[in-house]
Protein backbone atom coordinates (compact mmCIF):
# COMPACT_ATOMS: atom_id res chain seq x y z
CA UNK A 1 0.00 0.00 0.00
CA UNK A 2 1.26 3.55 0.64
CA UNK A 3 3.29 2.84 3.80
CA UNK A 4 0.83 4.50 6.25
CA UNK A 5 -0.51 2.10 8.82
CA UNK A 6 -4.27 1.80 8.75
CA UNK A 7 -6.12 2.86 11.88
CA UNK A 8 -8.71 0.42 12.97
CA UNK A 9 -11.87 1.62 14.65
CA UNK A 10 -13.61 -0.72 17.04
CA UNK A 11 -16.87 -1.86 15.56
CA UNK A 12 -19.96 -0.72 17.41
CA UNK A 13 -22.78 -3.16 17.61
CA UNK A 14 -26.17 -1.90 16.58
CA UNK A 15 -27.33 -2.33 20.18
CA UNK A 16 -24.49 -0.17 21.53
CA UNK A 17 -25.17 2.45 18.89
CA UNK A 18 -28.88 2.39 19.73
CA UNK A 19 -28.14 2.76 23.45
CA UNK A 20 -25.83 5.68 22.69
CA UNK A 21 -28.53 7.42 20.66
CA UNK A 22 -31.14 6.79 23.37
CA UNK A 23 -28.75 8.25 25.94
CA UNK A 24 -28.19 11.32 23.79
CA UNK A 25 -31.93 11.74 23.27
CA UNK A 26 -32.55 11.52 27.02
CA UNK A 27 -29.83 14.05 27.70
CA UNK A 28 -31.29 16.45 25.12
CA UNK A 29 -34.79 15.96 26.52
CA UNK A 30 -33.55 16.65 30.05
CA UNK A 31 -31.76 19.79 28.88
CA UNK A 32 -34.90 20.99 27.09
CA UNK A 33 -37.09 20.22 30.11
CA UNK A 34 -34.71 22.09 32.40
CA UNK A 35 -34.64 25.04 30.00
CA UNK A 36 -38.45 25.17 29.80
CA UNK A 37 -38.70 24.83 33.58
CA UNK A 38 -36.21 27.66 34.10
CA UNK A 39 -38.06 29.82 31.59
CA UNK A 40 -41.35 29.07 33.31
CA UNK A 41 -39.94 29.92 36.74
CA UNK A 42 -38.61 33.23 35.44
CA UNK A 43 -42.01 34.05 33.92
CA UNK A 44 -43.85 33.18 37.14
CA UNK A 45 -41.38 35.24 39.16
CA UNK A 46 -41.86 38.28 36.93
CA UNK A 47 -45.65 37.87 37.11
CA UNK A 48 -45.45 37.70 40.90
CA UNK A 49 -43.43 40.92 41.03
CA UNK A 50 -45.90 42.56 38.65
CA UNK A 51 -48.81 41.50 40.85
CA UNK A 52 -47.03 42.80 43.95
CA UNK A 53 -46.31 46.17 42.31
CA UNK A 54 -49.90 46.37 41.05
CA UNK A 55 -51.27 45.83 44.56
CA UNK A 56 -48.82 48.37 45.96
CA UNK A 57 -49.84 50.96 43.35
CA UNK A 58 -53.53 50.30 44.01
CA UNK A 59 -53.05 50.82 47.76
CA UNK A 60 -51.05 53.97 47.11
CA UNK A 61 -53.92 55.33 44.99
CA UNK A 62 -56.38 54.49 47.78
CA UNK A 63 -54.54 56.84 50.14
CA UNK A 64 -55.35 59.85 47.93
CA UNK A 65 -58.83 61.20 48.68
CA UNK A 66 -61.09 61.48 45.65
CA UNK A 67 -63.64 64.22 45.51
CA UNK A 68 -64.24 64.09 41.78
CA UNK A 69 -67.92 64.57 40.86
CA UNK A 70 -67.25 63.05 37.43
CA UNK A 71 -65.84 59.85 38.91
CA UNK A 72 -67.16 56.68 37.22
CA UNK A 73 -66.66 52.93 37.31
CA UNK A 74 -65.37 53.08 33.75
CA UNK A 75 -62.59 55.37 34.94
CA UNK A 76 -61.74 52.91 37.75
CA UNK A 77 -61.66 50.03 35.31
CA UNK A 78 -59.45 51.94 32.91
CA UNK A 79 -57.10 52.99 35.72
CA UNK A 80 -56.81 49.37 36.92
CA UNK A 81 -55.98 48.20 33.39
CA UNK A 82 -53.46 51.00 32.96
CA UNK A 83 -51.83 50.19 36.31
CA UNK A 84 -51.59 46.52 35.36
CA UNK A 85 -49.80 47.39 32.13
CA UNK A 86 -47.53 49.88 33.87
CA UNK A 87 -46.45 47.29 36.42
CA UNK A 88 -45.77 44.71 33.68
CA UNK A 89 -43.61 47.25 31.88
CA UNK A 90 -41.85 48.19 35.10
CA UNK A 91 -40.92 44.56 35.73
CA UNK A 92 -39.74 43.99 32.15
CA UNK A 93 -37.67 47.15 31.88
CA UNK A 94 -36.42 47.67 35.41
CA UNK A 95 -37.24 45.22 38.14
CA UNK A 96 -37.10 46.05 41.85
CA UNK A 97 -35.38 42.71 42.45
CA UNK A 98 -38.33 40.79 43.83
CA UNK A 99 -38.63 38.60 40.72
CA UNK A 100 -34.99 37.50 41.01
CA UNK A 101 -35.41 36.64 44.70
CA UNK A 102 -38.56 34.62 43.98
CA UNK A 103 -36.82 32.86 41.08
CA UNK A 104 -33.83 31.89 43.26
CA UNK A 105 -36.15 30.60 45.98
CA UNK A 106 -38.28 28.56 43.57
CA UNK A 107 -35.32 27.17 41.63
CA UNK A 108 -33.64 26.00 44.83
CA UNK A 109 -36.70 23.98 45.81
CA UNK A 110 -36.52 20.32 44.91
CA UNK A 111 -39.55 18.81 43.25
CA UNK A 112 -40.66 15.30 44.29
CA UNK A 113 -39.95 13.94 40.76
CA UNK A 114 -36.29 14.99 41.00
CA UNK A 115 -35.58 13.03 44.19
Amino acid sequence: MNGVPALSMPALSSEALSNFRVGQARQLAETARHSRQEEGLRKVSREFESLFLNLMLKEMRNTVPQFDPLHSYAEETYREMLDREWTRQMVQERSIGLAEMVYRQLSSMETPRER
